[in-house]
């Protein structure tokens, strides 16, 4: 059996058989490469049974405020469409501790989604087959968005805010914050300033409806099979509850997207460019605190500027 020193192994052995009644001991555990900011190990048992274990991300990693609770958020996640949308294929949850006291450390362990991230897959993709993929998606996101809550804010930890406006303004502020912290270069007199001025039109979503905020082709928490259709989802750590809109999977949709969806959604106007900014900050923030090999920091700044500067116009 291979795994990490830090890996307490004999407590993890306890924990199946206590969970299995013996009926099954642990073969192999071995890292797997991380679908999310959490730890992700996979756990082999006598009789093939394949489960995953997610512990939280290494105490030396830099996380972003919103990503602050990611291991609790992600069970949190599963947990509720487990329970409420069960055609949303999710891991299934088989035990979970965020008291430390059963491993040490934080924990959830769960069934295995079967499958390839599809961000791996989906540059070889042919036109028709990403089309097929698009429209899956859409259809994704929209049955992802039936779930509906009294309240805004985040799945976990619970904050209930009740408009919008005060989410939306608060979650971009964290991100701001964020920045500030490191004394990184943004215009955010002016990202405050746009932001105040047109929140308003946020009031006109009344309705909070379940929010991945990092669901997207590229996001490695979306599992495909190996003809390349969408099975599921593992490693989703931020949710909230919103406008569907704030997902990046909005950012650049395509129609076959639209047609998964059954319905259009305005890209241009005041919320649309007012999301494409908080995105815009989250992902030079998250450049600069993980950096990737994408280079992703430019096309944002690119983005920032168009929607500030749209902004500015629709203001005056």
């Amino acid at each position: 059996m291979s795994s990490s020193t830090s890996l307490p192994v004999p407590a993890i052995k306890r924990l199946i058989r206590r969970t299995f009644q013996q009926e099954a001991t642990v073969h192999h555990i071995s890292a797997i490469p991380s679908t999310s900011l959490n730890v992700s190990y996979l756990i082999t048992l006598s009789d093939n049974t394949k489960l995953t274990l997610k512990i939280p991300p290494p105490s030396h990693s830099r996380l972003l405020r919103h990503e602050a609770y990611s291991l609790a958020s992600e069970l949190a996640i599963y947990q509720h469409l487990q329970e409420t949308n069960p055609s949303v294929v999710v891991p299934k949850v088989i035990a979970s501790d965020l008291s430390m006291e059963t491993l040490g450390t934080s924990f959830f362990l769960t069934t295995s989604v079967q499958g390839h991230p599809l961000c791996d897959h989906y540059p070889s993709f042919t036109s028709s087959r990403r089309r097929a993929l698009d429209r899956q998606l859409g259809s994704f996101v929209l049955s992802t968005r039936s779930l509906v809550s009294s309240t805004f804010g985040p799945l976990y930890p619970p904050f209930p805010t009740p408009s919008w406006r005060l989410a939306f303004t608060s979650l971009l502020e964290s991100a701001l914050r964020d920045a500030e912290d490191v004394l990184l270069a943004l215009p955010y007199e002016t990202i405050r300033f746009s932001v105040a001025h047109h929140s308003p039109t946020l009031d006109a979503v009344r309705e909070a409806r379940l929010v991945l905020l990092n669901l997207a082709v590229d996001d490695p928490g979306l599992i495909c099979d190996d003809e390349g259709a969408l099975v599921g989802i593992s490693g989703a750590t931020t949710a909230i509850w919103g406008d569907p809109r704030l997902a990046r999977v909005f950012e650049d949709p395509t129609t076959a997207f639209y047609e998964g969806l059954g319905s259009h959604v305005p890209k241009d106007g005041v919320r649309g460019l007012l999301y494409t900014l908080y995105r815009s900050v989250v992902i030079i923030v998250e450049e600069y605190y993980r950096p990737s090999r994408e280079k992703r920091e430019l096309e944002a700044r690119k983005k920032l500027t168009s929607s500030l500067t749209r902004l500015a116009e629709l203001g005056n």
